[in-house]
């Protein structure tokens, strides 16, 4: 029975964590870091990381997690995690138009779990007035309708990170993930993106459910072998 239980553990250790490959080229930003302290820039209708991210509209920026702007005190464009993030308003926040976007490889009529963190940077120093608004991220999935994701966090002289996720079932073998500015920005941070394929993965409740299950069982053979009745005369 030891080795069953352990078997069955290391049975479900593995199954969740398998389930946790992220589907993303480079989802954190970190293939082509940006020169420290500073940032980079991508023009519209060119890739970066390889060719794992395309630009659309005017320009978007590669930003360093030590960058920063104004003073008294300076805002800091720190990432969410590792060293860089992207700021989708681009230069002199070009435009609503400005984005990135990358083609995935799916299964159709499997489900997919998309999560990313969005950016807004707000300021008390020399730069407060240029970052009032809060942060629109609009999203949009194998060219289909956009949706917005809205970033209303304050965080004092830095960028408040906040998570976003959206679940759906691909409709083709190549999937758009494409995220673009929201009117009225003046930053837009976006880092972290995973896509996770979540068809016939367990969700937590099932494994809990699954997990609870096995050891009823287990409780049962236990019981089962402890009471064996003892059978007289028999051989040695």
């Amino acid at each position: 029975m030891r080795f069953i239980a352990l078997g069955l553990c290391a049975l479900f250790t593995a199954a969740p964590a398998s389930a946790a490959v992220n589907l993303i080229a480079d989802g954190g930003f970190e293939a082509n870091p940006a020169e420290q302290g500073g940032y980079g820039h991508h023009a519209g209708g060119t890739s970066f990381d390889g060719g794992a991210w395309f630009v659309t509209g005017v320009d978007i920026l590669h930003v360093d997690t030590a960058y920063h702007a104004g003073s008294g005190p300076p805002l800091v464009f720190w990432a969410h995690g590792g060293r860089d993030s992207l700021d989708l308003t681009g230069s002199g926040n070009s435009g609503p138009a400005d984005g990135v976007y990358q083609d995935v490889a799916t299964i159709a009529g499997r489900a997919y779990d998309l999560s990313f963190w969005v950016g807004r940077a707000t300021a008390t120093g020399s730069v407060a007035g240029d970052y009032l608004s809060p942060a629109t991220m609009r999203v949009s999935i194998g060219g289909g309708p956009v949706a917005e994701f809205v970033n209303d966090g304050i965080v004092a002289d830095g960028i408040a990170w906040k998570q976003f996720s959206w679940r759906f079932t691909a409709t083709d073998g190549v999937t758009r993930l494409a995220f673009v500015n929201g009117l009225g920005n003046d930053y837009l941070g976006l880092d972290d993106v995973m896509l996770v394929d979540t068809s016939g993965v367990a969700e937590p409740a099932e494994w809990a459910m699954m997990v609870g299950g096995f050891g009823m069982i287990g409780c049962a053979m236990r019981r089962s072998s402890r009471w064996q009745p003892l059978v007289i005369g028999a051989a040695r």
